[in-house]
């Protein structure tokens, strides 16, 4: 190869040298008044240590998410060697594309909002249907083994945040419900669009009472009873309304319909349309990082798959909500049983078989939930914010402050040591699977309930150059980072967890 990777990094458009890399909006989009040519490839190496490609800016499409998918360590000679992994690997990405359709006529007219499917597929649910009301409509619902689906998008008006009419055009609210930010559909502040947020184990978000947004868990229940991902999106799409002859054949009665996509550069920005016909596109309650969460979406270039990858958080996607069950949220993927039954997830926690309500805490204008681990009282939830060193030092409310390194070790001993303790203060659902596959949840044994991308946090204690910032990982079950070889640049913007006294 007569060229280094640096030469194709920083001076061939990627358009051109790198058939797999295409920018964000891609060029189906309805057009802007002036679109944007093709830019050099940029990569940012950000402090938490993975890749972050905002729109605009290049991503590997595979999956359709910003790569690399799990955060890495802050490694940059690491960092970059996967990612010369995936410039190579350029011919396995390109069938993975974002938005499907990449020939027009796989998708109709994209700069006129698509068209409606025109022809009819074989099969289609012959069962019975239940339903709910919220908002003033009433949803059909329906079981799929074990669980209890809306068998439609939901076309709820929060009266917050985005709630969009494909192509702002109300009759297709009508055939395929609204499009939400992420943040939107969580009931959350439209600034968690740009950072990590606490999500509930069961998140209702703007579902119905009773319901709440699927998680990582949710959606692979549905898909194992549908047979896998391979072929799951053809027994779960309509049977009618799909473009090119790619229906489904509904038999769960689940109704998928292709609603499109949007595209933004955030609040406040144009919203791009795309995809009508062609694909759904659905949030689930998951972070991937503080600027992407979790999606999933049937399309007609792969008609059988249901495939599962992450999306920019401002780009309005559907929502399908599921009905609550007695199971403990995310125990069909961690194999988690709850010590404690069945007890208040809003009010109360379990700490180590034994149900406890949290105690409240007014700070910055929200509240916070605390919970006591032993001789302390944590905070269970990160501050809001992220923060340099400094700032996180005077961040904690009165009578709160940032753990120092001893306090954070008094936590890791009480939890059994800093080798198994991470996996006990680790939130029972919303992390990634471990390398073999295997789940990286953990068990949530005192309420402590970190999340993944808010699960490295600032210690109060100095360190040579920098300070110490204890962390927990997905891959382990370690609390680790606590002194020497956890030591992060002052200036890093690192989670913060207060403790009392």
């Amino acid at each position: 190869m007569s060229k280094t990777l640096k030469d194709i990094i920083t001076t061939v458009g990627a358009r051109q040298a790198l058939p797999c890399l295409r920018p964000l909006p891609s060029l189906q989009l309805q057009p802007r008044p002036q679109p944007p040519l093709p830019q050099p490839l940029q990569i940012i190496i950000a402090e938490r240590g993975r890749f972050v490609a905002k729109p605009g800016q290049f991503v590997a499409q595979g999956q359709g998410r910003p790569c690399p998918y799990r955060p890495y360590r802050p490694y940059g000679v690491f960092c970059l060697c996967i990612f010369a992994l995936l410039l190579f690997s350029c011919a396995d990405l390109e069938r993975n594309r974002f938005y499907e359709g990449d020939d027009p006529g796989e998708v109709g007219n994209l700069s006129s909002g698509g068209g409606q499917g025109n022809s009819s597929g074989s099969g289609g649910y012959s069962g019975s249907y239940g339903s709910v009301l919220h908002g003033g409509q009433t949803y059909k619902t329906v079981e799929i083994g074990t669980q209890t689906w809306m068998a439609e998008n939901l076309n709820y008006n929060p009266g917050t945040g985005r709630a969009l009419c494909y192509n702002n055009q109300a009759s297709n609210c009508t055939t395929y419900g609204r499009l939400y930010d992420w943040a939107t559909a969580m009931a959350l502040p439209s600034s968690c669009n740009d950072d990590y947020c606490q999500v509930q184990t069961r998140h209702k978000g703007i579902c119905p009472d009773g319901w709440h947004i699927p998680n990582d868990s949710d959606l692979q229940t549905l898909v194992d009873f549908a047979g896998g991902s391979e072929t799951a999106g053809g027994k779960l799409k309509a049977a009618s309304g799909w473009n090119n002859n790619s229906n489904g054949t509904d038999e769960y009665g689940f109704a998928a319909l292709p609603g499109g996509i949007g595209t933004s550069d955030g609040i406040g920005k144009p919203v791009y349309f795309g995809g009508l016909g062609g694909g759904g596109y659905w949030w689930k309650a998951n972070e991937s990082t503080d600027i992407s969460a979790h999606t999933w979406h049937i399309s007609i270039a792969y008609s059988e798959k249901v495939d599962i990858g992450s999306t920019f958080k401002d780009y309005p996607c559907a929502v399908r909500c599921i009905k609550d069950s007695d199971e403990i949220p995310g125990s069909s993927s961690s194999g988690f049983v709850s010590k404690c039954g069945d007890y208040d997830l809003e009010t109360q926690y379990c700490s180590n078989g034994t149900i406890k309500d949290y105690e409240l805490v007014s700070h910055g204008g929200r509240t916070y939930k605390t919970v006591e681990i032993g001789e302390q009282v944590w905070f269970a939830e990160n501050l809001s914010s992220k923060y340099a060193w400094a700032a996180a030092m005077t961040a904690c409310p009165a009578g709160w402050h940032v753990p120092s390194n001893d306090e954070w070790q008094t936590l890791a001993d009480f939890a059994g040591g800093y080798e198994t303790a991470g996996g006990k203060l680790k939130a029972t659902s919303g992390w990634n699977n471990k390398d073999d596959g295997s789940s990286g949840n953990g068990t949530d044994d005192y309420g402590f309930a970190a999340k993944q991308g808010g699960g490295q946090w600032w210690s109060a204690t100095d360190e040579y150059s920098g300070a110490a910032c204890p962390y927990v990982y997905y891959g382990r079950e370690e609390l680790s980072g606590i002194g020497l070889f956890g030591v992060c640049a002052k200036g890093n913007l690192l989670s913060v967890r207060c403790v009392r006294g």
